[in-house]
């Protein structure tokens, strides 16, 4: 979910929202981070528990970036509570892998990486209600998931593959190299 336990990257909120969210929610949610300050007894567990917001959290701290995608496909939803973000690798690799991605309607790139909110739930990540509504709206409506699941994929696919950056990169090449 994020690599930091900082402002920046919200994980206090995020948190306050899975706890809200899984109140109401009727079945077992888990959350899971990773991170250099989520691992098991880090900064992110530390506070958590100071503030009783651990419950179903799980925390696997640094793992490299194949395992990290490997495991993906054990979960559901991608919740990035972040503030800002520049481009969003994380987005696009939980798009890759078929989940729904929550993410922040100001935070930088997010809306773009989410084409606007057509591939993805935006929501105020500073107000862990609308966290937690988000988690709501996907885990509430088994249509809605299926489809933001099937049409995210494809539009990961689509626009962020590798062959299509590269295409990108030809076209602008030839620009350059032919400017008319």
């Amino acid at each position: 979910m994020a690599t930091a336990f900082d402002q920046r990257k919200n994980l206090k909120k995020g948190l306050i929202g899975f706890q809200q969210f899984r109140k109401d929610f009727a079945g077992e949610a888990e959350l899971h981070l990773f991170g250099a300050d989520f691992g098991p007894n880090g900064p992110a567990q530390q506070w958590a528990k100071t503030q009783n917001l651990d419950a179903q959290v799980f925390y696997h701290g640094l793992v490299n970036n194949h395992k990290l995608v490997a495991q993906l496909q054990a979960f559901d939803i991608l919740l990035h509570p972040s503030l800002e973000e520049s481009f969003g690798n994380t987005l696009i690799e939980g798009m890759a892998k078929g989940l729904p991605v929550i993410g922040g309607k100001d935070s930088g790139a997010v809306p773009w990486v989410l084409n606007e909110g057509q591939n993805g739930v935006l929501v105020d990540v500073r107000s862990a209600q609308a966290i937690a509504g988000g988690l709501h709206r996907l885990a509430g409506d088994a249509a809605y998931f299926e489809k933001l699941s099937r049409e995210s994929l494809a539009y990961a696919k689509e626009r962020f593959s590798a062959q299509r950056i590269a295409q990108v990169y030809v076209n602008l090449y030839k620009t350059i190299l032919n400017p008319s």
